[in-house]
This record gives C-alpha cells, structure tokens and sequence, in this order.
C-alpha cells in the first residue's frame, strides 16, 4: 500500500498515474473504482487493495459512519436491501392459526 497514492511536488495529488488538483477529486475516483472493483465481483478485502485502502475504510465506504470530526459518509451502495419486499405482519384477529388456550 502507498505506492499508487502519493502527493505529487508540484502539490498535487496522483492516484493510479493520473493527477488530481485537490484530494477530494481523487478520493471520489478511488471510492469510484472501489464500487466497480465489488461490482466485477471482487470481494471486500481484494477491492480495497485495488484501490489502495485499509480493510478499515473500505468499510467505512460501504456503511454509512460519522466520523469523529462529525462528517457524515453516505454508503456508496445499498448492501443490504432486500431485492424482495419483506411480508407485513398479520393482525392477531386475522391469524388463522388456532388459539393455543
């Protein structure tokens, strides 16, 4: 880890060979390729050696955490939505399962 990441001389910041003026624009490019990595199915821990980070922020990336500084991170994909809707819950007067007394 490291060698992709750097601060150029100039003060710019350089992720992958390609520059970037500020270190914003290059965090959004590597959470960018961080959810493409996941989604041409590499598992969590191969998609943050590709782009370079801990196991620690890639889950950072992927759940929603306030950090300790109060800035608010926003998932970058809903994991864990159900693709299918979940049942509602039956009323006790409409069960049809008999009363155990």
């Amino acid at each position: 880890m490291g060698d992709e990441t750097r601060r150029a001389a100039d003060g710019r910041w350089v992720f992958d060979g390609v520059s970037y003026p500020t270190r914003s624009e290059m965090c959004r490019t590597r959470r960018e390729r961080y959810v493409a990595s996941l989604n041409a199915r590499l598992n969590f821990t191969q998609a943050d050696r590709a782009v370079d980070v801990s196991k620690c922020i890639g889950k950072v990336w992927r759940n929603e955490h306030t950090r300790a500084t109060g800035r608010n991170e926003k998932p970058s994909v809903d994991w864990y939505r159900s693709p299918v809707n979940k049942p509602t819950k039956l009323h006790n007067a409409t069960s049809t399962r008999p009363n155990a007394f």
